[in-house]
């Protein structure tokens, strides 16, 4: 949800689980606004290489929702992390 989602994406980091890292920042990318109004998001302001990765995830996500021809459509044949 957007209130954990900040501190999910961190412990995601901290403990190099991709899945689960992909699945934070899918989320943080469909839910950037709210999630960056959430307490924890100030502890990902404090990491520029996870910053450099969410900024790199949102314009990837906004060209791929762009290009999808069918909503829910994923390419689960290549991970980002």
């Amino acid at each position: 949800n957007v209130e954990n989602a900040a501190e999910l994406i961190l412990f995601a980091d901290g403990t190099h689980c991709a899945v689960l890292k992909e699945a934070a920042m899918d989320f943080f990318v469909e839910n950037s606004e709210a999630v960056m109004k959430s307490a924890g998001y100030a502890m990902v302001k404090e990491s520029p290489d996870l910053l450099n990765e969410l900024l790199t995830a949102a314009l990837v996500g906004s060209k791929k929702r762009a290009a999808q021809s069918e909503p829910g459509d994923r390419d689960y044949k290549r991970m980002r992390v």
